[in-house]
This record gives structure tokens, sequence and C-alpha cells, in this order.
């Protein structure tokens, strides 16, 4: 199960980092914020979805080497245009394996991405196996919450799928009990949550919830 369109991504570069920007996206300074005390310059930190390089310019400033990967080569072009990635490979992330060997990066970030897919379990192993040991694994999801569950098709899983009319995005709400048994199955506990409004409203999305977390082995 994913929504994400690699066609859709593409056309929505060109616009892409000026519309984060009028809709108030700050997840990648959330994100930042939670692992921050896990992170030291010179480490290394796997960007998957990567898209135009937004979520990892707080880890590259931060003096971190970004690595990324996205389906979506018109977005990688974008990022590379930026000069924030010391490498950038075209991969469609819910393909596993990723391609990157075991323990051969410090950190993972999946910054505004795991809400397009709905089954995350092989892609929670694959962060888990890449990272080294005292690494950190920070990611946000939409929030599931109760009142949301008449919007769209509810999975005994826990994952709640719906489509935005406007926008004809097709999200993926998880429940917090799944994520937490999915982190564990792959062998991560969750360290930290922080709940947080990730857009503002606009002529195509209302306020939406989001869920940050930051996991660890």
């Amino acid at each position: 199960m994913t929504g994400y369109d690699l066609e859709q991504a593409d056309e929505f570069v060109a616009d892409y980092d000026n519309s984060a920007l009028r809709y108030g996206w700050h997840t990648p300074e959330v994100l930042f914020g939670l692992m921050h005390h896990r992170l030291a310059p010179g480490q290394s930190v796997l960007d998957l979805g990567i898209g135009t390089g937004l979520s990892a310019v707080p880890f590259a400033k931060a003096g971190l080497e970004v690595y990324g990967l996205d389906g979506s080569q018109k977005m990688l072009d974008r990022c590379a245009a930026k000069c924030i990635a010391a490498q950038l490979r075209k991969h469609d992330i819910c393909a596993a394996p990723i391609p990157y060997g075991d323990n051969s990066v410090d950190h993972v970030v999946a910054s505004g991405v795991f809400h397009l897919i709905g089954e995350l379990g092989e892609l929670f192993c694959e962060a888990a196996r890449v990272m080294r040991g005292d690494g950190a694994f920070g990611f946000s999801l939409e929030v599931l919450e109760s009142g949301r569950i008449s919007e769209g098709k509810l999975s005994g899983d826990g994952v709640l799928e719906t489509r935005n009319e406007k926008s004809g995005v097709i999200a993926y709400l998880h429940s917090h009990s799944l994520i937490e048994d999915l982190v564990n199955r792959a062998g991560l506990e969750i360290e930290k949550t922080l709940d947080y409004v990730a857009y503002r409203k606009t002529d195509w999305a209302d306020e939406r919830s989001f869920r940050a977390y930051v996991a660890c082995s």
C-alpha cells in the first residue's frame, strides 16, 4: 500500500519548497530537534525519501554527511543543486533491500514520507539494518485520531486509508500501537515522540496533526 505517486511527485518539484513554506511545514526541524542529542559532526545520516532535500538541510548544517534515497529523479536533481548531500541514489524506498550495507550509516531519517505508505514493517527493519547500534531513527506520521475513522477505510491492523479530494493524494494514518509494534519487531525501541500541527489551513488542506518519533536500539 502506497499513496506515493512518482509522476505526481515529479509534478510537484518546481513548487515543492515554496509550498512547504506556505503551508508551514516544519517537520524537518522537529525531527532534527528530537534527534539532536544523538548527533555529532562527521556522522552520517540516511534520508529516506529525501525529495528536494528540505529534511536534510538541518543535518547538513550541523556537519553530518547526508545520503539520500528517492524514487523521483527530478526531486534528486533539485536536491543535488543544493549541494547538501554526499551521495544521492534513485531508489524506491518501498523496494527492499535499500542499497546500503548493514551498519553502514549512523542515523536514518524520514520526514513527511511515511504517511504516504501503508505497510511500514519492512521499511522499519531496513532502517534498523543499515543503522549502527548507537544511532537514531527519526520519522514522522500523521496521527490516527478516533474522530477521523469515518473518513476512509480502516484496516484491522490500525491503518486508515484516506484521500484528499482536492489534491488526490492518498494518505495512511497509523495507530500508535501499530507503530510501537513495528518498531519493536525491527529490534528498536521508541525513545521520544512529539505531537505537532504539520499544516496550517490552506486552500487544499486543513490543519493536520502529525507525530514525530525517535527510535533507537
